[in-house]
């Protein structure tokens, strides 16, 4: 795998105020014109870049692109949305791509925009999503769906490298050329050389074509030489207020492409590739429609189904069942359960994105009055390693306090609501509990669920379409794109038959509330999770058995769940002492999780096995061989399976992987962690180890 590349040692913007407008202590810089920033941005960076004409001329649906150096206070994003939102109409969509290495926090954010009313709603919306203090790549919808913000917390090279397709020299590209316009909108060259360096500026030509565009408020010699030679042809234009002129260009380089598989002769001695071979790269030329069939109406299933309806695809759903949410997706209550780490493998670096993303995700669910509760969870040391390891977490994560939060002392049994029997916790606010069957319903409101059990796929050579087989063999529908997202389920496929799923049965108690019980107002997670009472009913659980495909009650999985909870705090038992139980009549729910060898999702297109077998069986000899060529993927065929115990934490940023993928659009997670989630990584890790 990759080594993991975002900066785990972020630190925001130090800002002193003049006159009311925000200075950066670390550059000792204005963020914008002291005459007028909105005017400011509109002038360099709008029509800089001629948006309102290039807007007004796309076709209907047709989007557009922008990358941005230096996201400051949002101002160029929201002058630009506001544009956007003016000249443009669904299912069109501008995604707004930016870096910032030093973030400005939340509060420090809403005083600078004060000065913009006239940018309306847009600003509230842009300030609750905007998201913690947290290294890394992080993903907002805003305005209906209509902006997609890509926001990097990263200095400007390490951000836009890890968007690359491949590091690797021979195919160092974005994949498709994706940049229409630059803003670049770093603090002055003078105050901040380092961003302004020819790394960067060859960077730019990595993702533009012959039709991008850029703007600077500089007309600096560095720059100018420095995206000259990065194949940017310049003129100068007059500038806003006091500054005389100010920068414009058009790309005019060779854009990079991949090479010809058959082209590529492997040599006599193999060569230690410095980077990773780029195997999990999948050039599907085919032009395809945009009809999509997902087989599986679970949290995987409907997360997919939401991300590709809002780019506008056409969506089908199949499940045996013909509703959502009645296999692993169906417990009457699910927990948003955090994992942060202080490590940064791929497992740690996922689940740190998944859960940033995770906490725009479920908003517009909980504000629509769906079941579930925004209630926080606190999560519990399960021993003195554990104890140490949070200390550590809240140390690394101590400026994301609307991520997470150190407890001591008395604030732990405040914020639980009830008596335990520690003094130290880790909360986090933004998270609660959902209905899994109700999110699932959710997201595909208004789709066609068809309750067919498709058992076989075939791929038309003609048209490239996917033809769904039910199980009498008979050819149920077809689709552009098909999505296997039904658990475990997926080997059934013979195009998916190799992948190595674990089955995982797990069982949850339904435990009547009492009088002292109703009190406590937090998911309480340790050994093992209770949630607040919903319905006169605690959930609490679960239990883990690997291999155990049964889904009955058992009385003696209820026993281990209140062992569970007793190892979680030994005084949360004590808050159901006046119940008299029976093992034999509580409630509760058996299911079947699905999870993998590593732990980690499986997200993105089926393997062509043999064909990858070939292409890449010199790593047999060399684990680190230079191949400088793609994947082999079927094309049209995708997977999104193996969420294991995380799966409402994983499914919604798992999904807009894959819908990004499918789109062709930048990737909302670093470039390793598409990696380390694609399905063929199973067939390489044999290939190095020669099994």
């Amino acid at each position: 795998m990759n080594k993991p590349g975002p900066r785990t040692d972020l630190q925001q913007a130090d800002i002193q105020w003049s006159d009311g407008l925000p200075v950066s202590r670390q550059f000792d810089d204005v963020y914008y014109s002291r005459e007028n920033g909105l005017s400011e941005s509109r002038h360099v960076f709008v029509d800089g870049n001629a948006l309102p004409e290039r807007w007004s001329a796309l076709a209907k649906g047709e989007g557009f692109s922008i990358f941005e150096t230096g996201f400051g206070t949002g101002l160029n994003f929201l002058c630009a949305a506001e544009y956007w939102l003016a000249a443009t109409s669904p299912p069109a969509t501008l995604h707004y791509i930016s870096v910032e290495k030093y973030p400005l926090s939340q509060t420090a954010m809403a005083q600078a925009l004060t000065q913009w009313p006239s940018l309306g709603e847009l600003v509230p919306e842009l300030l609750q999503l905007y998201p913690p203090p947290v290294a890394g790549v992080h993903r907002l919808w805003l305005f209906e769906n209509r902006i997609c913000l890509t926001l990097i917390f990263d200095d400007a090279v390490s951000g836009f490298s890890q968007l690359l397709s491949s590091d690797h020299p021979a195919l160092r590209c974005a994949g498709p050329a994706i940049a229409d316009a630059w803003f670049l909108d770093g603090f002055a060259p003078a105050k901040n050389p380092d961003l302004w360096s020819q790394e960067l500026f060859e960077l730019m030509a990595n993702f533009s074509h012959q039709q991008t565009t850029l703007a600077t408020f500089t007309v600096a010699r560095l720059v100018r030489d420095g995206l000259a030679a990065a194949g940017f042809e310049l003129d100068k234009t007059p500038g806003y207020g006091r500054k005389r002129e100010m920068l414009r260009g058009r790309f005019t380089g060779t854009t990079p492409t991949l090479p010809d598989p058959g082209s590529y002769i492997a040599p006599k001695f193999l060569r230690t590739g410095a980077h990773e071979s780029p195997w999990y790269l999948h050039p599907d030329d085919t032009p395809r429609g945009n009809t999509v069939a997902i087989i599986g109406a679970g949290i995987a299933g409907c997360t997919t189904a939401a991300a590709l309806r809002k780019r506008g695809y056409e969506v089908t759903v199949f499940d045996r069942h013909g509703v959502p949410g009645m296999e692993a997706s169906g417990n009457p209550q699910g927990i948003l359960y955090p994992k942060l780490s202080v490590e940064d493998s791929p497992l740690a670096l996922f689940g740190r994105h998944a859960l940033c993303y995770s906490l725009g995700f479920y908003q517009p669910y909980w504000e629509s009055g769906n079941p579930g509760q925004q209630c926080g969870v606190l999560v519990l040391a399960e021993n003195a390693r554990e104890n140490t390891l949070m200390a550590q977490i809240a140390e690394r994560f101590q400026q994301a306090g609307s991520l997470v939060q150190a407890l001591r002392g008395a604030e732990v049994c405040a914020t639980a609501g009830g008596p335990l029997d520690t003094d130290s916790g880790l909360f986090y606010p933004a998270l609660g509990w959902v209905s899994p069957p109700d999110v699932c319903r959710w997201l595909i409101r208004g789709m066609p669920i068809m309750s067919i059990d498709i058992t076989g796929l075939d791929q038309c050579e003609d048209t490239g379409r996917w033809q769904l087989r039910d199980s009498r063999d008979q050819v149920v529908d077809s689709a552009d794109h098909v999505v296997i997202a039904n658990s475990h389920q997926a080997r059934q496929f013979s195009q998916s038959s190799y992948l190595p799923l674990r089955q995982i049965r797990g069982q949850i108690t339904a435990l009547p509330a009492t009088p002292a019980s109703v009190a406590l107002k937090t998911v309480i997670c340790g050994a093992g999770y209770i949630a607040p009472a919903t319905g006169g009913v605690h959930t609490l659980g679960a239990t883990y058995d690997v291999d155990d495909g049964t889904t009955d009650l058992r009385p003696a999985d209820h026993l281990r769940n209140l062992d569970i909870l007793a190892a979680t705090d030994r005084l949360l038992t004590d808050t159901f002492a006046d119940h008299s139980l029976s093992l034999n009549t509580l409630g509760g729910r058996a299911a079947v999780r699905c999870t993998t060898p590593d732990y980690l999702p499986i997200v993105g297109p089926v393997t062509e096995i043999q064909k990858m077998q070939q292409r890449f069986a010199d790593l047999r000899r060399n684990a680190r061989a230079d191949i400088p060529l793609p994947g082999c993927f079927h094309g049209g065929l995708w997977l999104n399976v193996g969420h294991g115990s995380r799966g409402l934490t994983y499914a919604p940023l798992a999904a807009e992987i894959l819908a990004s993928q499918i789109c062709g659009e930048i990737s909302p997670v670093p470039r390793q962690l598409a990696s380390a989630v694609n399905p063929a990584r199973f067939i390489i890790r044999q290939l190095k180890r020669n099994v």
